[in-house]
Formats: C-alpha cells, sequence, structure tokens
C-alpha cells in the first residue's frame, strides 16, 4: 500500500469516555468493554479493557496469527505472553 492509499483510507479520530463502548459479560464474573472494535479500526487492531475479580480469567490458550499486548492496572499475575 502507498502513502496515498493509507492516507484516504484513513479512519477519523474518535474519543471513548469512561463507561462508553459495547460492554459483555465475560464469563462467570468477567466484564469486557470494547474501547475500539475492528469494525471502527479497518479491521486493523482492537482495544478492550477486561475487569475481572482476583482468581478469575480466561484459562491458558494460544493466539495465532495476531499480536497480543497487555497492560494492567492493579495487582496481577499473568502467564508469558508471546
Amino acid at each position: 500500500m502507498n502513502r496515498s492509499n493509507i492516507a484516504a483510507t484513513a479512519a477519523a479520530p474518535m474519543v471513548v469516555r469512561s463507561g462508553e463502548g459495547q460492554t459483555l459479560r465475560w464469563g462467570p464474573k468477567g466484564i469486557v468493554r470494547i474501547i475500539a472494535g475492528a469494525s471502527t479500526t479497518d479491521r486493523s487492531f482492537s482495544i478492550v479493557e477486561s475487569t475481572e475479580p482476583a482468581g478469575s480469567g480466561a484459562p491458558l490458550h494460544v493466539h495465532h496469527g495476531e499480536a497480543k499486548s497487555i497492560l494492567y492496572s492493579g495487582r496481577h499475575r499473568s502467564a508469558d505472553v508471546r
């Protein structure tokens, strides 16, 4: 993709305030808020906020074909993310 195509397809900036965005149940006790989903980022990336009580969370798993970054707030324990 050349530079002119990138400029032509760039999405408009957006602001998502606290409490906004789609909220979903995640497992038995978790909540996920979609801050920026594929539909608003030209399917380039997603940003989600996950809130879960201590001792809950997704089981160990692997994501094939995508990069994953995690930013934590509060106390946590995490497996190595590759």
